[in-house]
């Protein structure tokens, strides 16, 4: 079963990625896992401490373009119905390049100013995450260990058999480069629920992380806690 601590956080990054999403104007995508999502734990929001969504950036110009240019790549938005829409105001979008009214277009100094306009955005998604935690570390010891997910949690029951310092990255994509900038060029255990290392290989492109080893699990069951710290034993002296 997953630690009550698991679900409390899966739900309030639930609520950090929606107050992200509705400031941003972006997708936000919840990466959950089979551990997690089959097991069960009784929540009571009232008692955790949740973002309220921010007040969306309002158009009021007119004509209404849904993809006017910012300074932030965020465009305003405009409410059917709202005080500052009326009848003539349409929004239109398409899977194509477009205009800021959000007609497609093929213009080459356009389709440049649109994805400059995103690329401002992505920065501006990236300083919007640094008002929440993005990174997690846990525990003291000589060997350094990377883990995401709920396999933070089993990993912080193993440390009760053998200690260990425990890196767990919180937001992998903007990916907080910056608080794990000390361990660049490290050499690390990594350990996921995974047939394939794709954790520690995500690490190596970001931080240029070395795998002293890569601990894998894919059964579909989770860690004892004393097979867990047996196996980073291992790892370290290997």
């Amino acid at each position: 079963m997953a630690s009550p601590d698991s679900f409390e956080r899966a739900f309030s990054l639930a609520a950090e990625l929606m107050d992200l999403a509705w400031e941003c104007q972006s997708p936000a995508i919840l990466l959950t896992e089979k551990h997690l999502s089959e097991s069960s734990a009784d929540i009571f929001p009232e008692e955790l401490s949740l973002p309220s969504a921010p007040e969306a950036l309002v158009s009021e110009a007119k004509p209404y373009k849904r993809y006017a240019v910012t300074e932030s790549g965020v465009s305003p938005l405009e409410f059917p119905g709202s005080e500052h829409a009326d009848e003539d105001d349409v929004i239109k979008w398409n899977s194509h390049e477009h205009l800021e009214s959000g007609v497609r277009t093929d213009g080459a100094e356009v389709m440049v100013m649109m994805k400059d306009k995103r690329l401002r955005k992505a920065e501006t998604v990236k300083r919007a995450t640094k008002k929440h935690q993005r990174v997690a570390v846990y525990g003291a010891g000589e060997s350094l260990v990377f883990a995401y997910g709920s396999t933070a949690l089993e990993l912080r029951e193993a440390m009760q058999h053998h200690p260990f310092k425990l890196v767990v990255p919180i937001y992998l994509e903007p990916f907080p480069c910056e608080e794990l900038e000390a361990y660049r060029g490290c050499e690390a255990i990594i350990v996921e629920h995974s047939s394939q290392p794709n954790f520690a290989e995500f690490l190596r492109i970001k931080l240029d992380i070395k795998a002293k080893a890569n601990i894998l699990r894919y059964d579909g069951r989770h860690w004892d806690s004393k097979e867990l710290a047996e196996r980073v034993r291992e790892a370290e002296n290997a």
